[in-house]
């Protein structure tokens, strides 16, 4: 069940730390399973110029779920703080999908021009669509 390529060792090994310490520390392990994938992500986006845009938006909204999560356990009082929280952790959730995929965060105006750009480019052809 765990990868056995050499390239995935760290990632073996990660899973591995990960199993051992859930029992004991759930909160520990989550963290570490997340920042492995930030750091994943950022990776990407220092390889990969297209990718840099959906990363700060992903930064973004990831930011404000963290502080709408802190705010929320100092000022329970302030209205619409916890809707904050979960919009923009979803938010910055779904902005992970170009990460696992070959797809893009695009602008709205690329969008607009481009109007098949959730398509991937292999089945762009005018005969499949």
């Amino acid at each position: 069940l765990l990868p056995t390529h050499s390239k995935d060792r760290p990632r073996r090994r990660r899973m591995l730390a990960t199993s051992l310490v859930l029992p004991f520390n759930p909160l520990a392990a989550a963290a570490a399973n997340v920042a492995a994938l930030e750091h994943a992500y950022l990776r990407k986006a220092m390889q990969e110029p297209d990718s840099r845009a959906g990363h700060a938006l992903h930064m973004a909204c990831a930011g404000l779920a963290g502080g709408s999560f802190i705010l929320e356990d100092f000022k329970h009082d302030i209205p619409l703080t916890h809707t904050v929280w979960h919009l923009s952790a979803a938010l910055a959730i779904i902005t992970l999908l170009p990460l696992g995929s070959k797809t893009k965060i695009v602008s709205r105006e690329q969008a607009f021009q481009n109007k098949n750009y959730l398509v991937p480019p292999e089945f762009r052809s005018s005969s499949f669509m």
